[in-house]
């Protein structure tokens, strides 16, 4: 049976191998290149530091492997390339989060958009489509007089 330590770990960081981190980051930079193509300024030296970051724990992890010789020296360095990854993927998430929230920002201002250009086409030089009156623009008027249509 799992320690409940060792799941709340495994749920905050599902990406402990080299594998699972590099696929993350690859996404990331699919989705920062998106991105870059849609015009947007998204930062890919941030994906390129993860890359170098996971290259250097594959160095350091490359080096582990001739230390079978003292089972104490590999189980500290594999904790050691552990908590690397670890760091790794938080700094990923951080990425990921700052790319999410680019596309959210895109997607509002494109609702806004849409909105506004949805409410200004309801509305023909000083007669509004969805109401049927005309607005008096003469400034004798108190605001907000309107006049039945002719």
């Amino acid at each position: 049976m799992l320690s409940p330590a060792i799941i709340l770990f495994r749920l905050r960081y599902p990406c402990l191998t080299l594998f699972k981190l590099r696929k993350f980051v690859d996404r990331l930079d699919v989705m920062a290149r998106e991105r870059i193509e849609d015009g947007e300024t998204t930062n890919l030296r941030d994906v390129d530091r993860l890359r170098r970051q996971i290259n250097d724990i594959e160095y350091e992890w490359s080096k582990v492997i001739f230390l079978w010789s003292s089972v104490h020296g590999y189980l500290r360095s594999s904790l050691v390339i552990v908590w690397d990854i670890a760091k790794c993927y938080d700094k990923a998430q951080v990425v990921h989060v700052y790319i999410l929230d680019a596309i959210a920002d895109k997607r509002r201002a494109l609702e806004d958009f849409e909105d506004s250009y949805r409410r200004n086409r309801n509305v023909k030089g000083n007669h509004r489509q969805d109401t049927n009156v005309d607005t008096n623009t003469d400034m004798s008027i108190a605001i907000g007089h309107t006049t039945a249509r002719p």
